[in-house]
């Protein structure tokens, strides 16, 4: 019994010194730790100023790359420009050379006929595909409302076409770009003593240069262009289609009309 007494006291005492070393020990880690922060922290802004002066010194070297980097773009954009320019008058040089080169080409010999002369300048070939445009002229006596109007009418009918209304200056223009190496179309066209008459002409010219529909600006369609033609008929077997302005069946045609049936 008093050994087991003695060692308990043994143990205690040394409990008690364990507990007061650990207690030192935690002392002295706080007090070096607090020590070594200080130390870090009197270092960190003693070399505070020069750290921000490596900073703005690089921050300054960046702007300074970057403002070379876009002169350079600038440069760069600038030569591109330049080559652009030059090869445009280059291409250009070029087309006018082709382009009469092709005149040249389109020279009809001296001895050929009117009819020769017009299919030389105009070839015609029924297997290619039906041109998508619509002709229309216009004068002043057309509100510019009831011309939009009419316009809009065959174009939704004819999505995809290409529409052009013109007026009496344009069509003077077109036919005398278009025909001024055939004098004959030239001097026939100036010879018609009305406008009327040389919108009538020049209905039949357009569709020789490019081909379509031609349609007064007063009608208005009743069906889609590529319904005109019948399923049964093959579109390469027709070359114009003629569309009926006026069938007369009254007694009194005669002060109406100039001929009793009447085409476009």
């Amino acid at each position: 019994m008093a050994k087991t007494t003695k060692r308990a006291s043994s143990f205690r005492r040394l409990m008690i010194f364990a507990i007061i070393a650990l207690i030192s020990l935690a002392f002295g880690v706080r007090y070096l730790f607090h020590n070594s922060n200080a130390t870090d922290l009197q270092k960190i802004l003693q070399n505070l100023p020069k750290e921000i002066s490596q900073s703005i010194n690089s921050a300054n070297n960046i702007q300074s790359s970057d403002s070379d980097l876009v002169q350079h773009f600038e440069s760069l954009a600038q030569e591109i420009r330049h080559q652009q320019e030059v090869q445009a008058k280059q291409f250009d040089k070029q087309r006018k050379i082709l382009e009469k080169k092709i005149q040249d080409l389109k020279q009809t010999p001296p001895e050929a006929t009117l009819r020769e002369r017009i299919a030389m300048t105009f070839p015609y070939d029924s297997h290619v595909k039906f041109p998508a445009f619509i002709w229309q002229t216009w004068s002043n006596d057309e509100g510019p409302e009831r011309v939009q109007d009419i316009k809009g009418m065959w174009e939704s009918k004819n999505p995809g076409f290409a529409h052009e209304v013109l007026n009496h200056d344009v069509i003077n223009a077109l036919v005398h770009h278009y025909f001024y190496s055939i004098p004959e179309i030239l001097e026939t066209y100036e010879a018609l003593p009305s406008i009327i008459l040389k919108i009538d002409f020049f209905k039949y010219l357009i569709l020789l240069v490019h081909g379509g529909v031609y349609a007064d600006i007063d009608t208005f369609p009743v069906q889609p262009i590529p319904n005109w033609i019948p399923e049964e008929l093959s579109p390469s077997d027709i070359g114009l289609i003629v569309g009926v302005e006026e069938d007369a069946q009254r007694a009194d045609w005669r002060t109406k009309y100039i001929r009793r049936l009447q085409f476009w």
